[in-house]
């Protein structure tokens, strides 16, 4: 959708329930190339901790234009809301890591070096962390132990360097169609942010667990809403990116002749 103006199309997206997919219509249209399509080949989910330095001024500005007033989007950055949405993140994440087979989930996930990530092609890399590389079964042992370890420090470190975090909520009785809605205002809002030189990274524990989600959801005052997305924002480094499986395993092309 961003990139197809700078293309000089025109593209209109729709949902079809159908075949469980998104078509994006492109026609010949006019030529615009806006900050937020410059910024697509930055963009990335940066898993370290920030400056501390808040967004502020015409960069604060510029990212409130990335969604509209109707979104479900909240932004929280004082301190007190950060410390609330800290213990709800501990909270969860000390629930989660009780969970084997979560443990098990993540470490298939994890590529511990260059070569088993270039090998997958796909996963995390833990370099994308700012950890070194290891043989595979040192890095799967210390992700066993970091499961077990204390995960108050990490997460505060994380969470008190940020500018601020991103609630992205959605309906209780949401749909695909709402969920691919919401995937579009979290990538303008990632665009948004790195296109003025911010980071944006996951921090989604506190969604992965009914209860802590639900009390969440009152916290913020949410009203029928829950939280679906949440998202730390601030300004950090570049880091090293995780690979991507190639483009035609994952989009299924019907083009035709747009003459």
């Amino acid at each position: 959708m961003q990139a197809a103006p700078a293309l000089g199309l025109r593209a209109t997206p729709s949902f079809d329930p159908l075949h469980d997919a998104v078509d994006i219509e492109l026609s010949a249209g006019s030529t615009v190339q806006s900050r937020l399509f410059a910024a697509i080949p930055e963009r990335q989910n940066s898993r370290v901790e920030f400056d501390g330095r808040l967004l502020t001024g015409p960069d604060l500005e510029f990212l409130k234009t990335t969604f509209r007033p109707d979104a479900q989007l909240m932004l929280l950055d004082s301190a007190a809301q950060k410390e609330r949405l800290l213990e709800a993140t501990v909270g969860a994440q000390r629930i989660q890591r009780a969970n084997r087979a979560l443990l098990e989930e993540t470490r298939r996930w994890m590529r511990f070096n260059a070569s088993e990530a270039v090998a997958a092609g796909d996963g995390l890399y833990t370099g994308c962390t700012g950890l070194p590389d290891t043989p595979h079964w040192l890095g799967a042992a210390l992700l066993s132990w970091s499961f077990r370890s204390n995960v108050t420090n990490d997460l505060g470190r994380l969470v008190r360097s940020s500018s601020g975090i991103a609630v992205l909520a959605s309906p209780r009785s949401d749909s695909p169609a709402q969920w691919i809605e919401l995937g579009r205002v979290y990538e303008r809002f990632a665009l948004g942010t790195t296109a003025v030189g911010a980071r944006t990274s996951m921090l989604n524990q506190a969604i992965g667990v009914a209860d802590v989600r639900r009390h969440l959801a009152a916290q913020l005052g949410l009203q029928g809403r829950e939280p679906a997305l949440i998202v730390r924002f601030g300004y950090g480094p570049l880091m090293p990116r995780s690979l991507r499986r190639p483009l035609d395993s994952v989009i299924r092309s019907d083009a035709t002749s747009l003459a």
